[in-house]
């Protein structure tokens, strides 16, 4: 997983890489023709191409989830019976509305947890 550059709306994803960020249009074309020319470059013949080259997508992000703490009008108790006063929700909001470091931190978590 590739962390995203400042101005990161930029990505191509395929099943064998996953997510990978890119700060402008021309260098996600250029990603996305890369791992093509690799796939056709290791393509033994017309019928010998990777299963993951379908997969294969670029792009513009244009919205994400953005967790959104609130506080409750009323504590409550949590599955383990503790109090809670704070409840979290999300929501998809414009990429160019979302703090710069938003998709660092979700990569950063996702990384963490052993996923894409």
């Amino acid at each position: 997983m590739t962390p995203p550059m400042e101005g990161w709306p930029w990505f191509i994803y395929d099943d064998d890489q996953g997510f990978t960020y890119f700060a402008t249009e021309a260098e996600a074309r250029a990603a996305a023709d890369a791992r093509l020319k690799m796939w056709k470059e290791d393509a033994e013949g017309c019928s010998e191409w990777s299963d993951e080259v379908g997969s294969l997508v670029w792009g513009r992000l244009h919205q994400a989830a953005e967790e959104r703490i609130f506080d409750l009008d009323e504590p409550a108790e949590d599955d383990f019976g503790e109090p809670q006063t704070e409840c979290a929700d999300y929501a998809l909001v414009d990429v160019h509305e979302m703090p710069p470091d938003y998709l660092a931190r979700h990569l950063a978590r996702k990384q963490k947890e052993g996923g894409n």
